[in-house]
């Protein structure tokens, strides 16, 4: 008898979702990644203190911190690339650049990115690997 009453309440829950008597609610897609991770991070103490931008015309800047990616004491400036969660930084100045790019696959959130490397050849960029970096705050990106 209770399952009979289950099942019937069951098909009826059923039945009545789909009326048009109930509004339907969407729920907005999450934007691709590419899109995402446009923004400005940083490494905090313990760990280090410095910063990434990810710009959307495809260039990244790496300074000793956020203070410094607006001038001139970049470490490294570059190119960024994002297919789906693997994540290729090619930097073409400064640190690095003799080393090729590093990929990483990437997890985003609103706080920040969280990298574990694939492949990079390039020690001192390697260091991010199971790092998570946070979003800096109102960057306007």
């Amino acid at each position: 008898m209770r399952r009979a009453l289950i099942s019937i309440a069951l098909l009826t829950a059923t039945a009545c979702g789909g009326s048009d008597d109930h509004p339907h609610y969407a729920v907005a897609p999450k934007p691709p990644n590419d899109a995402l991770i446009v923004g400005t991070y940083e490494r905090r103490p313990p760990a280090g203190t410095t910063a990434v931008q990810f710009l959307r015309d495809g260039s990244v800047k790496l300074a000793k911190d956020k203070s410094k990616l607006g001038g001139a004491e970049v470490l490294a400036t570059g190119t960024w690339t994002l297919d789906k969660d693997q994540l290729t930084i090619l930097y073409t100045e400064g640190e690095c650049a003799q080393d090729g790019p590093g990929t990483y696959k990437i997890v985003l959130s609103k706080l920040g990115v969280h990298f574990q490397k694939v492949d990079d050849a390039c020690e001192t960029r390697a260091h991010i690997d199971g790092e998570v970096w946070r979003r800096v705050a109102g960057d306007g990106q």
